[in-house]
């Protein structure tokens, strides 16, 4: 039994396996995707982001992420600020839509607030 286990408890990879976020596939990654969601989605625009929402052909969501090296300079807080938005976007399970969210203006201090306020918005439209 490994250290910190409690007895009785097993660890059970299938569970963990329905609660994962499926990356490869639950990621826009072609440009033309990206292309789509820009001319065809509705728009959600807020201090920080615009948000471009899109009708796809699946049953699960696509989320692309674009943090714009002229507005986050730090490759460590670029890629914080898209950790941040992936969780937010995993926790919510939408379904049948490609989302795009680009950032436009970064504070470090409303940027939680703002991402938030972000998943409220899209959560009305879809």
């Amino acid at each position: 039994m490994l250290e910190g286990q409690k007895e009785g408890k097993s660890f059970q990879p299938s569970a963990m396996k329905e609660e994962s976020f499926n990356t490869k596939k639950m990621r826009l990654q072609e440009p033309t995707d990206f292309k789509k969601t820009f001319k065809a989605g509705n728009k959600i625009f807020s201090k920080s982001f615009h948000v471009y929402l899109n009708q796809n052909n699946y049953s699960w969501a696509r989320l692309g992420v674009n943090v714009a090296k002229r507005v986050v300079s730090k490759a460590s807080e670029r890629n914080n600020i898209k950790r941040k938005i992936r969780e937010k976007f995993r926790r919510r399970r939408y379904k049948n839509y490609d989302i795009v969210l680009v950032l436009k203006k970064y504070d470090v201090d409303l940027i939680n607030e703002e991402i938030e306020y972000v998943f409220k918005e899209i959560d009305k439209k879809t």
